[in-house]
């Protein structure tokens, strides 16, 4: 949960320091009491804005007269569904409440304890709804309030989606109002893009393009001059790029490098200057340039789009592991074993040259983060997601197909993919063991814990076919043809399929049960296309098109939830 706020790296040196002097920002701070929007262009350096205050806010805490209480989170645009959500935020804010104030929020508690006695585990076998959730806190928090004051900071509201983050926005007013004679004050601090629809009725708002020149002039100084030594042409190559970044300060850790590769090939000024000025100025038409650039070689254009569409519309950030696997196993691959992947030319071996293949197939727009999990794939930004996604693909693959259909192949072939790794030989023969007494069982779980470690991909592909499947089916992409890649009408891949899921994750609500069918599955995540031409071909046959699951359940039945 909290692994972008870890990512946003700390501000450089010297800077930030502006935002404590800015008349708003010490107006809001004095009253204890109000709401400050941080905004900005995307890639103006919003989040790390945001980061610098919380810090300065958490160092200041226990020697304020009145002990504050910081309360925070940071939505995730590349993260996982609860990073990127209301319900996200608001669990967030409660269970750091919670920490805080155990008392005011033992309601919480109770109501917790007694849906797990009831339902049972959280996640598995129900959710939190967010208004729930959104009541909860502001039962406590006029509670919480009459201990200390309170601050909530909240970065990137614009990361959940535009019309989410207006009605957030309502709601930290509405907050704000209903804790307005609470004995401390509640004060909340959030970042977000311009917005129009979004108006503060009572509200301070600092624009962080209009007060970052001195920072990128730093920032920019600061990385040139580790290469360039001559001070004449530090001031030439400075003034350069900062009168190009229109107060951009993802523009400049892009262009940067550029600059001084440039440099360190001995190239003269004039022609380092000739080539900064004819970059684009816009981040999107940046990120075009670079995404040109891949398009060059045939070859590699087509790996960057299958990587890229991996990392755009993954469920959840992918690990280099995961993605080694992922590449390879493509809906066109030939390949019926992991053991073939292996021995492919095309297969990389380690995560080390994984990491390499990223950096070159992405064009430096994608990195690798190490996140509490682990290490895991993501774009630089989160204007890089958006881009790709609003036109980026299309420029990649040279389409002429919408937004949406671009979106909708996207998932298709990832469910493909994800189809072609649940069917691999070595994922069937160790399902179709005989563990006939314990010490088989034991030794055959065991060696199943090793398969899917080793081939981590398979737990994706397991929990995701039908995610993305469902995806494609949203955009009208046909999934028809998915009835091939599973073989049907045989049942095998879906046995296989549904044996690992139960195997590992057999709680959870989205586990199949044994004996479904493909019918079942698509009639449960709303895929019409393979109902449809399921139902079809099962007429042809005088089969009955209606049969219940082994929970009883008919694929009208299922429909119809």
């Amino acid at each position: 949960m909290n692994d972008r706020g870890n990512d946003i790296t700390p501000a450089a040196e010297g800077t930030c320091s502006w935002l404590l002097e800015h008349k708003i920002y010490k107006d809001w701070n004095s009253q204890s009491r109000g709401l400050l929007w941080i905004k900005g262009k995307p890639g103006a350096g919003k989040s790390t804005l945001l980061k610098y205050a919380l810090q300065t806010f958490q160092r200041q805490e226990h020697s304020l007269p009145n002990k504050l209480t910081t309360l925070s989170f940071f939505f995730h645009g590349r993260g996982a569904e609860i990073q990127r959500t209301p319900l996200g935020l608001f669990r967030s804010l409660l269970h750091q409440l919670l920490d805080q104030f155990p008392d005011p929020c033992s309601d919480v508690v109770r109501i917790f304890k007694d849906k797990y006695d009831k339902i049972g585990q959280p996640v598995d076998k129900w959710n939190w709804h967010p208004q729930e959730l959104q009541g909860f806190l502001e039962a406590c928090l006029p509670k919480a309030l009459e201990k200390c004051p309170i601050l909530i900071m909240v970065d990137a509201l614009d990361e959940c989606g535009e019309e989410k983050a207006v009605s957030l926005v309502e709601r930290f007013e509405r907050l704000l109002s209903q804790c307005s004679s609470a004995k401390n004050g509640l004060s909340i601090c959030f970042s977000c893009r311009h917005y129009p629809i979004v108006s503060l009725d009572n509200g301070f708002e600092v624009c962080v393009e209009h007060e970052n020149q001195d920072d990128i002039t730093k920032y920019i100084r600061d990385e040139l001059q580790g290469t360039i030594k001559k001070d004449k042409d530090l001031e030439v190559l400075q003034k350069e790029i900062l009168d190009g970044s229109s107060h951009v300060f993802q523009w400049v850790v892009l262009v940067l490098p550029m600059a001084l590769s440039e440099y360190r090939k001995g190239r003269s000024l004039p022609h380092i200057q000739k080539k900064l000025r004819q970059i684009p100025k816009e981040l999107g038409s940046l990120y075009r340039t670079i995404l040109e650039t891949l398009k060059e070689d045939d070859d590699e254009r087509s790996q960057s789009l299958l990587l890229i569409q991996w990392i755009c519309f993954a469920l959840r950030p992918l690990s280099l592991t995961e993605l080694r696997f992922a590449m390879i196993v493509s809906q066109d691959t030939p390949y019926h074993s992991f053991h073939e992947c292996q021995k492919s030319p095309d297969f990389v071996e380690s995560d080390e040259q994984m990491n390499n293949r990223l950096k070159c197939l992405s064009g430096g727009l994608a990195e690798v983060k190490v996140h509490k999990g682990g290490p895991v794939v993501q774009f630089i930004h989160q204007s890089v997601n958006d881009y790709l996604i609003e036109e980026g693909l299309q420029t990649l693959d040279g389409s002429l197909e919408s937004k949406d259909k671009s979106i909708g192949h996207a998932h298709s072939r990832l469910s493909r993919s994800c189809i072609r790794c649940i069917a691999m030989e070595e994922i069937h023969q160790w399902l179709s063991r005989d563990n006939g007494d314990l010490e088989d069982y034991k030794r055959w779980y065991t060696e199943g814990l090793v398969l899917t470690k080793e081939f981590s991909f398979a737990l994706y592909a397991t929990r995701s076919w039908l995610p993305h499947a469902a995806a494609a089916e949203a955009k009208n992409v046909s999934q028809e043809g998915l009835l091939d890649s599973l073989g049907w009408p045989s049942a095998s891949v879906m046995q296989n399929w549904v044996s690992i899921f139960r195997l590992t994750d057999r709680y959870s609500n989205s586990a199949p049960s044994d004996g479904t069918t493909l019918l079942h599955e698509a009639s449960r995540h709303g895929i019409t296309s393979i109902v449809t031409a399921i139902l079809r071909k099962l007429n042809n046959r005088n089969v009955d098109a209606n049969p219940k699951d082994p929970d009883g359940q008919t694929p009208l039945s299922w429909a119809a939830e």
